[in-house]
Parts: structure tokens; C-alpha cells; sequence
């Protein structure tokens, strides 16, 4: 690879190459220096200009790669089965979660029986409180068509690793009453603070 010569000053240079690169005038521009500077030199402005006409070539013919930017993961829509601003809480237990950040961590709730719910969940361990004091666990919540609504709430807590849970709350000791026969039934985890909740999913079983 040719350098330029070191003879040139840098103004000149940048003059004479761009001009040889950009125009061709190998011959013309050469003509003129050799008459100013000596055929030995003009040969060296001469290589050195050629030199850098290749290189640009071989710029133009192989741009550099640019890496692919990662495609970012899609968005996840949270997705309700019920709008939870048209539910009515029980007044036992209750909790405010209006403002808690939604996360897609319930995959699935289904009665067993009008005894038990089973449930599949990836809620992080930060929504637990405590491990061992259970009036700080994970909150599961219910609720059912109730007039141009819904009504539930708290139902029970639930330990980290649980997927079975007993409905025995529902009714007197929580909630005040049961559902009609028949009736739809969802299912959501939420922190015990209020700050993080599930979403929404309806069980396969109806009451």
C-alpha cells in the first residue's frame, strides 16, 4: 500500500488526491508535476494516488456490514378476561389494586370442584413478602357475574410453588356469599401490597 509522499505538505495532499481520485486526471495532473517536481517524484504522487483510487473502489464494491440490531421481543398484551374496574370487592381482606402492574404470569385456573381450584402460575418470588408468615403471601382473588358487574375478592393466600387451593372461603367467611349455580367463575394472583397483579383468566369449570 502506497503512502503519500512525505514531500507533499497536507494541504496539498488532500488537493491533488481528490482531484486525481475524483476526476481520473492521472495523466494531466501527472504531466504537471513531473514538470515542477521531476519524473522520481511525480511517480511517487502517482502510486500514492492510484493507491487510494483503489481503496475507495474497494470501499464502494464492499461496504462494511452493519451487525442486525437484536429484534426486540413483542409486546406482551395483557389480556383480562373481565374488565377488573367494574368489579365490586368484598369488604373482608381487602386490597387496592387498581394502580398494581400487570404481569402475565397466571396461565391457567380451573375449579377441581366446588372444594378446590387449581392453578398454574410463574409469579416472581418479590411478589412474597414473607415465606413463612402467611398474612403476607400472595392474595388469590375471585369473582363472578354479579348485575351489570362483578363481585368477589380475597379468597385465601397463597405459599410459593402452591397450584391447589381450597374454595372453603367462599361464602360466609370471606366474601359474604356464593355464587348462583351456573355461574362463570375468574381467577387472579395479586401481592399482598397491592403493587403487582396477575392477569385475569376464567376458569374452564363454571360453579
Amino acid at each position: 500500500m502506497s503512502k503519500a509522499p512525505a514531500w507533499l505538505d497536507r494541504k496539498t495532499k488532500l488537493r491533488i488526491g481528490l482531484q486525481l481520485i475524483a476526476d481520473n486526471l492521472f495523466q494531466p495532473v501527472y504531466q504537471s508535476v513531473e514538470k515542477v517536481v521531476g519524473t522520481a517524484k511525480a511517480d511517487e504522487l502517482l502510486a500514492w494516488a492510484m493507491s487510494e483510487k483503489a481503496k475507495q473502489e474497494d470501499a464502494e464494491a464492499n461496504p462494511p456490514t452493519v451487525p442486525n440490531k437484536p429484534a426486540e421481543p413483542p409486546e406482551v398484551a395483557i389480556v383480562d378476561a373481565i374488565d377488573i374496574t367494574k368489579v365490586t370487592q368484598a369488604n373482608k381482606n381487602r386490597v387496592d389494586y387498581n394502580k398494581a402492574q400487570v404481569v402475565n404470569i397466571l396461565r391457567f385456573a380451573d375449579l377441581d370442584d366446588k372444594v378446590h381450584v387449581r392453578f398454574n402460575n410463574d409469579a416472581p418470588s418479590s411478589w412474597w413478602a414473607s415465606t413463612t408468615d402467611h398474612m403476607k403471601f400472595v392474595r388469590l382473588q375471585t369473582f363472578w357475574p354479579d348485575g351489570s358487574g362483578y363481585f368477589g375478592g380475597h379468597i385465601d393466600w397463597v405459599r410459593p410453588g402452591q397450584s391447589y387451593k381450597t374454595l372453603n372461603n367462599i361464602g360466609k367467611n370471606y366474601l359474604g356469599k356464593q355464587p348462583p349455580r351456573g355461574s362463570p367463575m375468574y381467577f387472579m394472583l395479586v401481592s399482598n401490597d397491592g403493587k403487582w397483579r396477575s392477569n385475569i383468566v376464567k376458569s374452564k369449570r363454571a360453579w
